[in-house]
């Protein structure tokens, strides 16, 4: 490495030397041999190189379809931070695919079960808003997905912004294929619930009907969306702050 003493001072680079200014004075360094993509395609020193730029492709797809799925349900509770979350998270499942070589695990050959509790908004949390236990359900063998609430007050139990007037609970149920693409998606919401109802509540069952038998990711999401009423008329509110959303319940073979 030669340092450049000089009157002239030069920056940047000239052909295949580089000049940079440091504490020391300007220091003249030669380039280094570019990677090129058939490099990396082609030579063996770059076999992990590989290995790795495919199983982040497929983490990357699967957790693209991933958000596909609940594209409709997020519109209550848009985040911004989904894309880098849901990706994390997806890479995370395949990773822990038993079975695969280093290189070519896949999410479907992953743990689901590392999905429960996924916020698809991050802002709030059912436990947040709504004091009161539910139950989830998921029976690979019938392909019953099932969500549960007993009965409340919601005076006692709902924690609401003062500006909305009811909610309800949503839940959906999807069964996905990572390897094809190919999904199932059942959703069901309850009626409006004034917030303030010192009146209990019915029980409130949600049944989703899936193939039965699957032999992919199962998931349950759940959450809480809120809405004001004005003149017999509902306006809902589109927004993180004020709903929640998260994948309840997950399974895999």
């Amino acid at each position: 490495m030669a340092k450049q003493s000089g009157l002239v001072k030069i920056r940047g680079s000239v052909d295949d030397l580089t000049f940079t200014s440091t504490k020391n004075g300007h220091v003249v360094r030669k380039k280094g041999k570019t990677v090129t993509k058939k490099d990396i395609a082609t030579r063996k020193q770059y076999v992990r190189v590989r290995e790795n730029m495919d199983e982040f492709g497929r983490a990357t797809e699967s957790a693209k379809l991933f958000r596909i799925l609940f594209n409709g349900s997020m519109a209550y509770c848009v985040d911004k931070t989904l894309i880098p979350r849901s990706a994390t998270l997806m890479m995370s499942v395949l990773l822990s695919d038993p079975v695969s070589d280093r290189g070519e695990r896949t999410v479907l050959n992953g743990d689901a079960k590392l999905l429960k509790g996924f916020l698809l908004n991050s802002k709030k949390t059912f436990s947040n808003i709504c004091t009161r236990e539910y139950t989830t359900s998921i029976d690979r063998t019938t392909g019953k997905l099932t969500f549960g609430i007993g009965s409340f007050v919601p005076a006692n139990l709902i924690s609401a912004d003062a500006t909305s007037t009811h909610f309800q609970f949503y839940s959906a149920a999807a069964a996905v294929n990572y390897d094809t693409g190919e999904y199932e998606f059942k959703e069901a919401e309850s009626v409006w619930i004034p917030n303030g109802d010192k009146n209990p509540t019915a029980v409130i069952t949600q049944e989703h009907q899936l193939t039965p038998g699957s032999t992919v990711h199962l998931y349950l999401a759940v959450g809480i969306r809120f809405t004001q009423e004005v003149n017999g008329k509902y306006y809902p509110f589109f927004n993180a702050a004020y709903n929640s959303l998260c994948i309840a319940d997950a399974d895999s073979v």
